[in-house]
């Protein structure tokens, strides 16, 4: 598996709802005013619920090791050049443009386009993994045509297919987009929470992101990989 630079835990649980502080209590007059209706309390965003591939192991999915992708490259001499020799800012521009290009795949006026689900591959890649790295999980051109103006941005030089794994290099999973969630491939202790992607442990794109695992699947009765799909009904 490639390094990545930068790989960093960006993205904490945070509270959807915060407390709000009470107006002061107007002073009593001789004739009690009526009580106005009080509004309802929303509910908070209706959360998915997903049908793991394997019943032992909740919020895991199981990668797919020799995936056929479609690559953005982002040489590190070219981040490097517009971001400086600090190693997080360059793919932290990738991934929030990555993160925008998903938001904008689940409002896409196409049901076509937008009822799919799909894994991202990210990391570093070429000799001395001099490359970083951003791949769709699929060799879909017209999902490759929705995402290419939402991954050419600064930094980027080329687009390539291939295979994850050859020639030696194994990104591993960032992300999924799944049916217009967003999941994210985070430390075992996060896994089945949410959270929104905010400037401060974020990203800043305000999108809702879920949290789950991703194991190696052969152990476990996967050599082709194992993704959790979506309840009926249960988005």
């Amino acid at each position: 598996m490639g390094k990545r630079k930068g790989d960093e835990r960006q993205l904490r649980l945070l509270g959807l709802l915060e407390g709000t502080e009470q107006p002061a209590i107007a002073q009593q007059t001789l004739v009690e005013a009526p009580v106005a209706a009080q509004p309802a309390v929303s509910a908070g965003p209706v959360m998915p619920r997903w049908i793991d591939p394997h019943p032992g192991l909740p919020h895991t999915d199981f990668m797919e090791p020799h995936a056929d992708l479609i690559a953005f490259l982002y040489p590190w001499r070219n981040l490097n050049a517009l971001f400086g020799e600090d190693s997080l800012h360059g793919p932290w521009s990738v991934q929030r443009a990555l993160l925008r290009g998903l938001i904008a795949l689940g409002e896409a006026p196409s049901k076509r386009l937008r009822d799919r689900a799909f894994t991202i591959y990210m990391g570093d890649v070429g000799g001395g993994y001099s490359i970083f790295c951003v791949a769709l999980g699929s060799t879909d051109a017209r999902l490759t045509e929705f995402m290419r103006p939402h991954l050419v941005v600064p930094g980027f030089e080329i687009l390539e297919g291939g295979r994850n794994g050859y020639p030696g290099t194994m990104l591993p999973p960032w992300a999924r987009y799944d049916h217009g969630h967003i999941i994210r491939y985070e430390e075992p202790s996060m896994a089945g929470t949410s959270a929104i992607d905010d400037e401060v442990y974020g990203l800043g794109t305000g999108v809702l992101v879920h949290y789950r695992d991703v194991w190696d699947g052969e152990p476990y009765g996967f050599p082709r990989g194992a993704w959790a799909k979506l309840e009926p009904g249960g988005s």
